[in-house]
């Protein structure tokens, strides 16, 4: 099975539906600041670090 922890609705109900699991996730780490600032020149930097992380998770999401 592949799931999407950025979809944790989707996730809960594909363990339901193909293993017959019920879980419930509960969020631990929350960020208190729904929408923190992150500089341009940052979120490029990351990008770049993950670039093939990114590039897997796209080909993931497009495919399953």
């Amino acid at each position: 099975m592949i799931s999407f922890l950025d979809d944790l609705d989707r996730f809960r109900n594909d363990l339901q539906d193909k293993f017959n699991l019920t879980v419930k996730i509960p969020h631990m780490n929350k960020n208190p600041v729904s929408q923190p600032e992150i500089e341009a020149s940052v979120i490029k930097k990351i990008e770049n670090i993950c670039e093939y992380d990114l590039k897997l998770y796209d080909y993931a999401k497009e495919n399953f």
